[in-house]
């Protein structure tokens, strides 16, 4: 996920931003995964401890051995179920995380592209002018990014389609393959049921993903292989994006590399076709 040095420098800022915070959230899953499995042996190399110490100085206390202990069996437990939490919370960071890009994205370019700011819908906002000349830099631009949302009502469409209304509205539209496309809206509705439901699906979200085979009341499940393919489908349309943004400098598109530096080959196995 690289931009080149034609793409102006207020360009690519957001890009790099987001970047760096998805690259941080994925580190800190699968090193939390790594630290989690550790604790399942911390009782056996805590028995060598005290088996070969040479004083009861350097022997690990009862107390440390009986919380090792229990730290072992909860380890031993979150293990067998993949890190569903865990997994959970990465998966709210990933949207959480596309949200941001697209809004820091469209709010610079509405500030540097001034034909952005007279497009049509853009016109048609109704935006209450004392506010908007309370505010300056970036938050005048996110502002005018959240009216244009409301003239176009594009919160109410599923999955980026919420995006790509917005971008369509600029001129910035491309094809969005289908793999792409689908994991998001699924994205976008696991990450609603985690945070507004705490993980227990609902009837809507059962019938909106029937593929799922989630029924009401049934709570998510997020496992790795789950994660891993949200992870990449937002590392794809992110993509997209910069290709976007690579066409309207004059530049070519440009082959796509994964993202994900923990990625080897046992996880495309488990994850099968993606």
């Amino acid at each position: 996920m690289t931009t080149p040095q034609y793409i102006p420098d207020w360009a690519q800022q957001p890009f790099h931003e987001f970047r760096a915070f998805h690259g941080r959230t994925s580190d800190l899953l699968h090193l939390s995964r790594e630290g989690i499995r550790f604790l399942g042996a911390r009782p056996l190399l805590n028995a060598r401890v005290n088996s070969a110490a040479r004083s009861p100085a350097d022997r690990v206390s009862e107390r440390d051995m009986q919380l090792a202990e229990r730290n072992a069996k909860m380890a031993s437990v979150e293990e067998a179920s993949d890190y569903p939490l865990l997994h959970a919370q990465a998966v709210i960071l990933l949207w959480t995380g596309l949200e941001a890009l697209v809004r820091d994205f469209l709010a610079t370019w509405l500030e540097n592209v001034e034909a952005s700011r007279t497009i049509e819908p853009l016109r048609r906002t109704k935006v209450r002018l004392g506010e908007l000349e309370s505010l300056s830099g970036r938050e005048k631009y996110l502002f005018m990014i959240d009216s244009l949302e409301e003239t176009l009502g594009s919160r109410r469409s599923a999955g980026i389609e919420r995006f790509e209304v917005l971008f369509r509205a600029l001129g910035m539209s491309s094809p969005i393959p289908a793999e792409v496309t689908q994991p998001l809206f699924e994205l976008a509705n696991v990450r609603h049921v985690l945070v507004h439901r705490r993980g227990i699906v609902d009837r809507k979200f059962a019938e909106l993903l029937p593929q799922l085979s989630y029924r009401p009341e049934d709570e998510l499940k997020i496992d790795h292989a789950i994660y891993h393919r949200f992870y990449d489908a937002v590392d794809l349309y992110v993509h997209e994006l910069i290709q976007r943004t690579r066409l309207h400098f004059g530049g070519e598109r440009s082959g796509h590399r994964r993202d994900c530096r923990f990625f080897d080959e046992d996880d495309r196995v488990k994850q099968g076709s993606d």
